[in-house]
């Protein structure tokens, strides 16, 4: 499952982030959104930046959670590297690795309807973020002008349909306010 609410329309993702030059011969911190680098393995078609330059990406060390080492066949130098600080790292979605079940992309469920079990209230996903202790959905009720997070959890989301693009939640008390 990807890490970020990731910016995407409905062909490509972000992936990850430039950060910035490591040493003098051409390496470059990146800051990678998924949990799983096997998308680096497979291919080499990736997008950098709003004006979406085409490069390969190797990862050659991972230095702490989400940040590589990487060298990029768009950039040989320390300066290119800089001028492509803080750009986004770009991928078509077929290209990202099939899920197992009950296994989902933030970029799948932000957006979907949303309906509460215990009651007639709806809403929709707004977002889904981890401040790193569990994945949460952030809800947007109808009529509400507050979003409310609810733990993604068997225990708190009781199904989810992505043809129907519905969510059916049954959230702990006090996760919402009464009806």
């Amino acid at each position: 499952m990807l890490n970020k609410n990731i910016e995407s329309n409905n062909d490509f993702v972000i992936i990850g982030t430039i950060k910035e030059p490591f040493g003098t011969n051409g390496l470059v911190k990146v800051k990678l959104f998924c949990e799983d680098q096997k998308i680096f393995k497979t291919t080499n078609d990736f997008l950098v930046g709003e004006n979406r330059l085409s490069t390969g990406i190797n990862l050659k060390k991972q230095i702490d959670k989400n940040i590589w080492l990487a060298r990029l066949s768009l950039i040989s130098s320390r300066e290119e590297i800089l001028n492509h600080k803080g750009e986004s790292i770009i991928c078509r979605k077929d290209l990202l690795p099939a899920l197992d079940r009950n296994e989902y992309y933030y970029f799948d469920l932000i957006g979907l309807s949303v309906e509460i079990k215990q009651d007639a209230r709806k809403g929709f996903v707004k977002n889904v973020v981890n401040y790193g202790s569990g994945d949460l959905l952030e809800v947007k009720l109808e009529g509400m002008k507050q979003t409310y997070f609810i733990p993604f959890d068997e225990e708190n989301v009781t199904d989810i349909n992505l043809s129907m693009k519905k969510i059916i939640i049954s959230p702990l008390k006090g996760l919402l306010p009464e009806n």
